[in-house]
């Protein structure tokens, strides 16, 4: 009797401490004996806790991938998009499948998509089911194995199955084209395109969070970047100037490559049209191009490389700029733009150096590094800028590095399950890894993030054969993003530019290049998840549990009195 009584009261303290619990079906790949993927649906649970911030997961059996970071990353996103303190909540994730699946991030929009679910008490429909990863900014990326999936849903009697955006023609192995709506009307499925968790939300629970559309973009920035874009614009005029005014002959002399001044003044010709159109940051981005190839062109004609003057200046602006601190994500993300120019500008120095000792040129290394200096000083004018503060003691910024690393390495590993030898995309996040070992955790972060974007521009293509829509999926979902975080007084700069950027270069029909820059945008857009306001956000709120913990400590103290009394 007393050990029933026991057995009820630890229930009881179990329950008491669990805010909700849910689950889904998760779809997945899976691989048989042969090594062959196949599509296969396993169970995803959750139960959330009160606890402080963790994340814990198990998987029967293991999964390929650990899928520990991009359920980390889920939670963080569904947090995020509804604003929700999450520091007080512990989240355990249980997936069971039937043989050894992918993991990794291929399941995350269906993590994030159930703590949502979970954590705002909806109502939602569990026959339906979702792929794909979860971006920054809720954005649903592209994953592998999306007909199989539909296939195995369809045998579990699914009837509904959400894709990532621009994935419903697929190519199959005999290069026939199929329609995946069709195929899975075929199936008794329906087949529905999704490009955030907004809308994953909405086809699970008939529920539309609203959204901002409209980019409020504060003066002063428009201000600094109008001047910064004007200078570098400027400069690229004169030396244009310079180079057509020198004499042909000397020219001639030199053998000098006439391309690179034509490739010149068409990037000088393309910023002052973005000028023209508002768009500082493109304007910038392609006059800065345009006066690294003129002045390689005039240091070439002049013979002026002073490396060692070049040396010190970068040193000394480098050293002002450590003593500047910052309290906004938008002196952040300015804080980090600057302090990658000037490590650029240094490795590039340094290459120089070694070229002049080996009695080779240095010119092309000398015009790089004294226009990326020239940049960074332009986007210190950017630092100390007002908006919402964040504590960025040393301790949050080591572990936002390493979730960062953490997030872009799970990434490689999943592209390189399906296009091996990707080893050409780890390049800023091997440097990332050199910044985190020296503690520079602010250039990690920076770093790490461009390369978890240029991981998932490559995902993006996995299965999409309409790049455009993809772009404009993908822009809206930018914009959306960056709205609301003006809205809560955050500014993501580097995010915004990117952004811009990125719609100039798509107007250019450069898209892998527009869709690259559009994942800098989201990544750099979301990245004070990592940080704690000095305002707390909204609090989620468990009363009853709170009731039902205070209720079970009064029944478990008179039980252990009447127990007590009993053995007396």
């Amino acid at each position: 009797m007393k050990k029933k009584i026991f057995i009820i009261v630890l229930i009881f303290f179990i329950n008491a401490f669990i805010v909700n619990a849910n689950s889904m079906k998760l779809l997945a790949v899976s691989q048989d004996v042969n090594g062959t993927y196949q599509g296969s649906v396993a169970d995803l649970e959750i139960e959330i806790r009160e606890g402080n911030g963790k994340v814990f997961i198990d998987t029967y059996p293991y999964s390929k991938i650990d899928t520990q970071i991009s359920s980390r990353f889920a939670k963080e996103i569904a947090c995020d998009f509804l604003d929700t303190d999450c520091n007080k909540l512990d989240f355990f994730y249980t997936i069971t499948a039937g043989s050894y699946i992918i993991g990794g991030p291929s399941g995350s929009s269906a993590i994030a998509a159930l703590t949502i679910i979970t954590l705002d008490n909806l109502n939602y429909d569990r026959n339906v089911a979702i792929t794909g990863s979860i971006n920054s900014g809720g954005f649903i990326g592209s994953v592998s194995g999306i007909k199989e999936k539909i296939e195995a849903a369809a045998k579990q009697k699914i009837t509904k199955v959400l894709i990532p955006i621009g994935t419903k023609n697929q190519t199959q192995q005999n290069n026939i084209s199929i329609d995946l709506i069709k195929y899975g009307a075929d199936l008794g499925i329906k087949v529905v395109e999704v490009a955030d968790i907004n809308e994953v939300i909405f086809e699970f629970t008939d529920k539309k969070y609203p959204e901002l559309t409209n980019i409020k973009v504060e003066e002063s920035y428009k201000n600094t970047m109008k001047t910064l874009a004007q200078d570098l614009c400027g400069k690229s005029k004169i030396l244009r100037k310079k180079i057509l005014d020198t004499d042909i002959k000397k020219i001639r002399e030199t053998k000098i490559n006439l391309t690179i001044a034509e490739e010149a003044n068409n990037m000088t010709n393309k910023g002052l049209g973005e000028i023209e159109k508002n768009n500082f940051y493109s304007a910038a981005s392609f006059c800065f191009g345009a006066n690294v190839k003129f002045s390689e062109i005039i240091f070439e004609l002049n013979n002026e490389s002073d490396l060692n003057k070049l040396k010190t200046e970068i040193e000394e602006f480098e050293s002002s700029i450590d003593l500047r601190g910052y309290k906004t994500i938008t002196d952040l993300q300015a804080y980090m733009v600057v302090k990658e120019r000037l490590k650029e500008a240094k490795e590039i120095v340094n290459l120089a150096y070694k070229n002049q000792k080996e009695n080779k040129t240095f010119i092309k290394e000398f015009a790089y590094a004294n226009e990326r200096l020239h940049s960074a000083k332009s986007w210190s004018k950017f630092l100390n800028n007002k908006g919402k503060e964040f504590h960025f003691d040393p301790d949050v910024l080591r572990a936002s590095c390493s979730d960062k690393i953490a997030e872009a390495e799970e990434r490689w590993q999943y592209l390189n399950l399906f296009l091996p030898n990707s080893d050409h995309v780890r390049k800023d996040l091997d440097k990332a890894k050199v910044d985190q070992s020296v503690e520079n955790y602010e250039l990690c972060l920076f770093r790490a993030s461009k390369s978890k974007a240029q991981i998932n521009s490559i995902l993006n293509f996995i299965g999409v054969k309409d790049v455009k829509q993809l772009i404009d999926n993908k822009f809206s979902v930018i914009e959306k993003n960056i709205a609301k975080k003006i809205d809560k007084n955050i500014f993501p700069i580097v995010g915004y530019s990117y952004f811009e950027y990125a719609k100039s270069l798509s107007e250019e029909e450069d898209y892998y290049s527009s869709i690259l820059y559009g994942e800098y945008a989201l990544e750099l857009s979301d990245i004070e998840i990592y940080f704690k306001p000095k305002k707390d956000q909204r609090k989620i709120e468990i009363p009853e549990n709170s009731l039902y913990l205070t209720i079970g400590l009064i029944i478990g103290f008179f039980i252990g009195l009447f127990i007590k009394k009993r053995k007396k």
